[in-house]
């Protein structure tokens, strides 16, 4: 599941897995694959591909805004 949502994130939005997201809120960098081996860890890495193919027409500022959130809650 890591690797289809890690080519998914490369081949629609252009976000590979060294690119780092920034958290607005504590200003945190945490590089994507590093969130999705932590969403692996939680078991919610199902939920969260199935929410960013719901919100793909954001495009990738969107989730990348996403992605950013769930560092938040981290």
């Amino acid at each position: 599941m890591i690797y289809v949502l890690t080519h998914y994130l490369e081949d629609h939005f252009g976000i590979y897995k060294e690119d780092e997201i920034i958290s607005p809120k504590t200003n945190k960098k945490v590089p994507v694959h590093r969130i999705i081996h932590m969403l692996e860890e939680k078991g919610k890495l199902q939920q969260v591909s199935h929410t960013i193919k719901a919100i793909q027409s954001l495009g990738r500022k969107g989730v990348i805004t996403y992605l950013s959130k769930i560092i938040d809650q981290e």
